[in-house]
């Protein structure tokens, strides 16, 4: 069996902050390319259950991620084409993260990822 070099780190995050290092996580793991402007839409996202869309829009641009409701549309498109987040509803519609990606966004979390590199011989 191969020896490790094992690098044990322990760090606290609010929850803002353990749900955006999910998702850069997942979108690094699946390679998908994000901004940093998706990254934090996607986290914003990530705060609640659902977001009324055009309440999302208008919570967007009040934080500065992005500057029109234009470029939020864009962000989501892209983002529903990775099938990182859902809609649903016809008039009025909701948006959330995609419960399949399996990010934690409620209560006590821990994250324990075994990551292993082993070199060849």
């Amino acid at each position: 069996m191969a020896a490790f070099d094992l690098v044990d780190k322990k760090i606290e995050m609010d929850i803002y902050e353990i749900i955006r290092f999910q998702l850069m996580t997942y979108c690094y793991v699946h390679e998908i390319s994000i901004t940093d402007s998706d990254l934090e839409c996607l986290t914003l996202l990530g705060t609640k259950d659902e977001f009324d869309q055009a309440e999302f829009f208008d919570l967007t641009i009040k934080y500065e991620i992005f500057k029109t409701p234009q470029t939020v549309r864009n962000s989501l498109k892209k983002a529903k084409e990775y099938n990182l987040i859902c809609k649903k509803g016809d008039w009025k519609k909701v948006v959330f993260l995609n419960p399949e990606l399996g990010i934690k966004t409620k209560g006590n979390i821990l994250l324990n990822y075994k990551v292993i590199h082993v070199e060849a011989r």
